[in-house]
């Protein structure tokens, strides 16, 4: 399928019109990434990994819509010290045992480390998908898309979550200037209306664009 086919396809799934203008978005129809993960299975892909997992409630939800999906789960899993308190150790070994059995039975390879070590792991253009769910900030969420695109084959989808404002957020600048500088011209984001307060962005990776 090339690249106009595959836009074809999520402009149609989306409600987008030809002359809308990125980021693009059907206000009017309503869209979480639930229909993200649709596409994903509508698209047949088959392999993917979210960037940021916690509890595997997404995770869950990819598997419920992709069939046959191979998923690795990237997750340090470690404390951190949050907007308002710090998360110690034991809770996040909890969380981590919490996504182990909401996901027990799922074809997942579970990846606990950091973005900058979780690389070396994944091949590049070995992915159908990824879905960048993991620090906020506008460098984490700029070191996870530049990290994680090369790992997207030509005609996977480069994706993530949190594009809209919020106190000490970064997301939404970060994917605004990775596709303002990689001249990304067809980039969507979904348009909840009050059913997902977290919009979702994604987009096609084109052939010959230099990533990273």
């Amino acid at each position: 399928m090339t690249y106009d086919e595959t836009n074809k396809i999520i402009r149609k799934a989306f409600h987008v019109k030809r002359n809308d203008i990125p980021p693009l978005a059907h206000h009017r129809f309503i869209s979480t990434r639930i229909d993200l993960a649709k596409i994903f299975n509508t698209l047949g892909y088959k392999v993917g990994a979210e960037v940021g997992v916690s509890k595997g409630r997404y995770s869950k939800v990819l598997f419920n819509h992709i069939e046959g999906l191979k998923l690795f789960c990237v997750d340090p899993w470690k404390s951190y010290d949050g907007l308002e308190k710090a998360t110690s150790q034991k809770r996040m070994d909890e969380i981590y045992n919490n996504c182990l059995e909401r996901l027990k039975g799922c074809n997942v390879e579970y990846v606990r480390k950091t973005t900058t070590e979780a690389i070396k792991q994944i091949p590049d253009s070995s992915l159908d998908f990824v879905y960048i769910d993991g620090g906020h900030q506008f460098d984490a969420s700029m070191l996870d898309i530049i990290s994680w695109s090369p790992k997207v084959r030509e005609g996977g989808i480069v994706s993530g979550r949190n594009y809209h404002s919020f106190y000490r957020s970064g997301a939404m600048s970060a994917v605004n200037a990775y596709t303002r500088s990689h001249n990304i011209k067809q980039w969507y984001v979904t348009s909840h209306r009050g059913k997902d307060p977290y919009p979702s962005w994604f987009w096609v990776k084109e052939e010959d664009l230099e990533y990273g």
